[in-house]
């Protein structure tokens, strides 16, 4: 992540990448009555046992979202998608409980 919080891409992929991750979730034109995306995003991985992945697609990157990622200890990876939105890859470190304590999401 750069200093304005985007995500510098690089062009290797982490070797814990999978093109067909164990969790999927489409988090592009969320509406406005639907649960505010970093809550939706940490209630799945809450769901990952360890070494699982999980992706998910959006319509920009989350710069928010990527911090907590970090601060939680999760591993991810972004690419441009052809459409021009983002698909986002996390995976649960082998070190990490998979029961561990999520936090309040700032809102």
């Amino acid at each position: 992540m750069n200093f304005n919080g985007a995500v510098a891409l690089s062009a290797k992929r982490p070797r814990w990448w999978r093109p067909q991750a164990d969790m999927a979730f489409d988090c592009r034109a969320i509406g406005p009555d639907k649960p505010p995306l970093i809550k939706t995003v940490l209630d799945a991985i809450q769901l990952l046992e360890s070494g699982q992945t999980f992706s998910f697609n959006l319509d920009n990157q989350s710069a928010l979202l990527y911090r907590i990622l970090d601060q939680k200890g999760f591993a991810h990876w972004t690419e441009p998608l052809q459409d021009g939105k983002w698909r986002i890859d996390v995976c649960l470190s082998p070190r990490k409980p998979s029961n561990w304590p999520i936090a309040a999401c700032p809102t």
